[in-house]
């Protein structure tokens, strides 16, 4: 774990030193936009933890806030730097299970499952406004591709009987919670959006023409594909596809890098401040129904 932190922050120091010119020429001031940036990505992984508080009270596991703010603060660590997307889920499951011993483990993976669910659904809502903006210009081909990539899943559900079933049943606290349903869809959007309003603040700072609904677009399409699970680093597919997008949208290719890799920047840092809040409370004894698993 330790080496894959220090290849972490290896790789964004080389980085920065390939970006020593752009980034000698930014005045000191410049210095509090990205302050402002890494402030609203706080903001958004807290979003993110409130959105998964809210989805186990769904499934009768009712997390303490600040529980819940450690718990996925580990869980985003293990998701950076596990090179399989699953080190998050695999973290939020142990824990989960250790925080309630006596809970059913198919309910504690079944929130899991729900929290996908809502981030997903989130994650499309945002993306509509863009590819309908997208539809009335020359992005046909790009709308069409993001809607099918959509509604892949929808269609597997609806062939598989056995799967379509268990969906129903997992589906079912939805239905009948709808408040604690809209909170966590709510938390959710609030997350996509600071995140974008991180990357486009950035953006401004360094003169890149962009509207924020582009950036509020790329962002959320980067979202949906990370459901792939591939993972080096904390580099996910989303990340490539968002500096070729970025790239589509008209900006040049260092343009584009530089967009796509400062929210790589931001989400990795969160991660390391994560793992470091994770491996200052596992060094503490814990008590019965804490969070070391």
């Amino acid at each position: 774990m330790l080496l894959r932190v220090s290849l972490a922050v290896t790789g964004l120091g080389l980085l920065f030193f390939s970006l020593r010119g752009e980034l000698a020429a930014l005045p000191q001031a410049e210095g509090v936009r990205v302050l402002i940036s890494l402030v609203l990505t706080l903001g958004a992984f807290c979003c993110y933890a409130g959105r998964f508080r809210t989805v186990m009270r769904l499934v009768n596991l009712d997390l303490p806030p600040l529980h819940a703010l450690r718990l996925t603060a580990s869980a985003s660590f293990y998701q950076a730097f596990v090179p399989l997307s699953v080190g998050g889920d695999l973290t939020r499951f142990a824990l989960c299970t250790a925080a309630a011993p006596g809970m059913s483990r198919r309910k504690i993976a079944g929130g899991i499952v729900l929290d996908h669910l809502l981030g997903s659904l989130a994650l499309l809502l945002l993306v509509m406004p863009w590819v309908l903006d997208r539809l009335a210009g020359e992005g046909l081909w790009l709308g069409a591709t993001v809607l099918g990539a959509g509604l892949l899943p929808i269609l597997v559900l609806s062939t598989l009987r056995g799967l379509r079933h268990r969906t129903r049943r997992m589906l079912s606290p939805l239905r009948t919670r709808v408040p604690d349903t809209l909170y966590a869809l709510a938390f959710s959007l609030g997350m996509q959006l600071l995140l974008a309003v991180a990357v486009w603040n950035l953006a401004r700072m360094w003169a890149i023409e962009i509207a924020f609904l582009d950036v509020l677009g790329v962002v959320a399409c980067g979202g949906l594909l990370q459901v792939v699970p591939v993972n080096v680093g904390g580099l996910h597919l989303g990340d490539l596809a968002g500096g070729a997008l970025y790239i589509l949208h008209g900006l040049s290719l260092p343009q584009a890098a530089l967009l796509a890799t400062s929210l790589y920047c931001l989400r990795v840092t969160v991660a390391i401040l994560g793992g470091m809040w994770d491996l200052t409370q596992a060094r503490r004894p814990t008590a019965p129904g804490g969070l070391n698993p």
